[in-house]
C-alpha cells in the first residue's frame, strides 16, 4: 500500500494512513511480508523416435532447454517451473529386403547380429531364419537403447515353368509313344481339349498328368490323321498366378 515493490521478505516497513481511524487519528500499518519462491524441478526422460511432453509439444530430438510453468502448483501456492532433460534415441531401421523367390530349396533370412533381441513371426529369437514354406514373415528387433524396429517380407516358392507339346504320337500298343502327353514343369494347372479336323471335341482332361490314348470318350479308336489341341495352363510369376494358352495340330499314326 506504500507503493513500493518488495523483492525480499520484510517485517519493518510501515505506512501511515492519515485520519483513517474511526477515532479521527492517523493509522500506522506495519508490514509483515514473507516472499515465497517458485519451486523448480527437472523432468528426466528418455524415449525412442519422438516424445510428447507435458507442454503438449512432440519432440523429435534430445532437449535440455524446454521449460513448462505449472501455475500455483507448488505446496506454498507459488508457480512450479519444470525443466525438461530429454534423451531421444532414433528408431532402428531394419530391412529384410524385397519379396523373395525360391525354388525347391530352403532360404535364409538374415539380419545384422548387432541388435540386442530378435523376435520372428514363428517365435524364433535368432538373427537368422531358415524358410522352407512360402508365406509372409516378419521380425521385430530391439537395439541397445531398448528401441524397436519392424519389417516383413513375402516369400514365394516359385520355379521356372516349361511346357512341351508333341507333334505326333503312335498309339499302336508297342509301349513307345503310345500316348499324347503334355510334358511340363512347375505348372499350377493344365487343361487340354482335343478336336478332330471338323472341329468336334473328342477328348479332354484337366490335370497335369493326364493324357490321350487315341480313343474317343466312349472308348472307340479314332483313325489316323491330323488332330488339333487347345492347351490352357496356369503358372506363377513373381508370386502372381498367370494364365497361358497354346493351340496347334499333331499327327496320329497307328
Amino acid at each position: 500500500i506504500d507503493g513500493n515493490n518488495y523483492s525480499s521478505s520484510n517485517t519493518t516497513a510501515t505506512h501511515t494512513i492519515v485520519a483513517g481511524a474511526s477515532n479521527g487519528c492517523d493509522s500506522i500499518v506495519t508490514l509483515n511480508f514473507t516472499l515465497l519462491t517458485a519451486s523448480n524441478s527437472t523432468d528426466v526422460q528418455s524415449s525412442c523416435g519422438t516424445y510428447r511432453w507435458i507442454d503438449g509439444n512432440n519432440y523429435s530430438s534430445s532437449n535440455t532447454t524446454a521449460t513448462h510453468t505449472i501455475v500455483a502448483g507448488a505446496s506454498n501456492g507459488c508457480d512450479s517451473v519444470v525443466s525438461l532433460d530429454l534423451t531421444l534415441f532414433p528408431l532402428p531401421t531394419v530391412s529384410l529386403g524385397s519379396d523373395l523367390l525360391y525354388c525347391n530349396e530352403s532360404v535364409k533370412l538374415s539380419l545384422s547380429s548387432n541388435y540386442s533381441a530378435y523376435l520372428w513371426s514363428n517365435g524364433s529369437v535368432d538373427s537368422t531364419l531358415t524358410v522352407v514354406i512360402a508365406g509372409t514373415y516378419y521380425v521385430t528387433i530391439t537395439d541397445a537403447n531398448g528401441c524397436t524396429g519392424y519389417d516383413e517380407i513375402e516369400v514365394y516358392e516359385e520355379c521356372p515353368f516349361s511346357i512341351k507339346i508333341p507333334n505326333v504320337f503312335t498309339p499302336n500298343d508297342d509301349n513307345q509313344n503310345d500316348q499324347f502327353r503334355i510334358e511340363s514343369e512347375n505348372l499350377a494347372a493344365l487343361e487340354v481339349l482335343i478336336f478332330n479336323r471338323w472341329g468336334q471335341q473328342i477328348y479332354s482332361w484337366n490335370n497335369i498328368k493326364g493324357f490321350w490314348d487315341g480313343r474317343t470318350s466312349s472308348g472307340s479308336k479314332v483313325p489316323d490323321g491330323t488332330y488339333f489341341y487347345i492347351v490352357s495352363y496356369d503358372y506363377y510369376n513373381n508370386g502372381v498366378l498367370n494364365n497361358g494358352e497354346k493351340k496347334g495340330g499333331f499327327s496320329l499314326i497307328r
